[in-house]
């Protein structure tokens, strides 16, 4: 499941496009357009003055000599100076007013260029800013696949908890089997000489009952041979019944337990004794003033 939540929210994630936008390079949402074509304006507008201010000029140059050419009183060395280094200063005054024409007119192409560009990106923007509102549904599900994928991935990890506390206990109780096991093997041993001993002792009782047996045959025939020929049969009716021959009878059937090997069973033991001396308690030693 949580595979099919990973994959489902890929999936999604992966079909999102805003689809290919060029927006001009030069422009940013952290600039202001208004701004921008305010010092532009603000720039022609000082050119327009000085431009004005030169025609000022011009015009007061031309109105001085129009009141020197109907007045010869005015003609003097002075004034004429005046007018003549006013008139070599035309020449320059019109350079500058062909500077302030070109750079007005350049001026205003390029705020015309940045406005068309202003108004693509404005374009632009608002084809992207619509197509993520409509990515916005597809981005909601993305997240509540999340938000499910976050409560699955913590009930996975109680169980993974409670799968690790599984496997620590399957290690001790693995432990503890390894540790058993040790003293199975010592146990059927125990037990195998235990049950060939006690075998030993019936298959020796077995025979010395034979013993006792027969012997009690061979007396009463004696006494049969002897005496019990001259004895009335009805004198004493129980000398007449047989020996009674006692046998002894296994309870439980017997199962033959494996025989562990020399080798298997002093591995066993060296176990055990380490085990042991492991978990025995280890003398204080103590300290004697010298």
């Amino acid at each position: 499941k949580l595979d099919q939540m990973l994959t489902s929210s890929q999936h999604k994630i992966a079909s999102i496009s805003l689809g290919h936008y060029e927006l001009d390079s030069g422009l940013s949402l952290d600039q202001k357009p208004v701004t921008h074509i305010q010092e532009q304006l603000e720039k022609q507008s000082l050119e327009y003055e000085r431009i004005l201010a030169d025609f000022g000029s011009i015009a007061n140059h031309q109105d001085q000599l129009h009141l020197v050419s109907q007045n010869s009183t005015l003609v003097t060395p002075e004034n004429l100076s005046v007018l003549q280094r006013d008139t070599e200063e035309i020449a320059t005054v019109v350079e500058e007013l062909r500077e302030s024409l070109t750079f007005i007119v350049a001026t205003r192409e390029a705020t015309e260029i940045r406005i068309q560009q202003y108004q693509a990106f404005y374009r632009d923007l608002k084809v992207v800013l619509s197509r993520l509102h409509h990515l916005i549904p597809t981005m909601t599900k993305v997240f509540e696949d999340l938000a499910k994928l976050k409560v699955n991935l913590g009930n996975l990890e109680s169980d993974t908890q409670l799968l690790v506390t599984e496997c620590h206990n399957l290690r001790a109780w693995y432990h503890e089997f390894a540790r058993s096991y040790d003293h199975l093997l010592v146990e059927i041993d125990r037990r195998r000489r235990i049950q060939e001993q006690h075998e030993k002792v019936a298959k020796e009782f077995s025979s010395h009952l034979a013993t006792l047996y027969q012997a009690e045959n061979a007396e009463r025939d004696h006494f049969i041979q002897t005496h019990g020929q001259y004895l009335p049969i009805d004198l004493c009716g129980p000398l007449l019944l047989p020996n009674p021959q006692y046998k002894l009878q296994v309870v439980e059937p017997v199962v033959r337990l494996p025989v562990v090997s020399d080798a298997a069973l002093r591995v066993a033991q060296q176990n055990i004794l380490n085990v042991s001396e492991q978990s025995a308690p280890h003398p204080q030693g103590s300290s004697l003033p010298l």
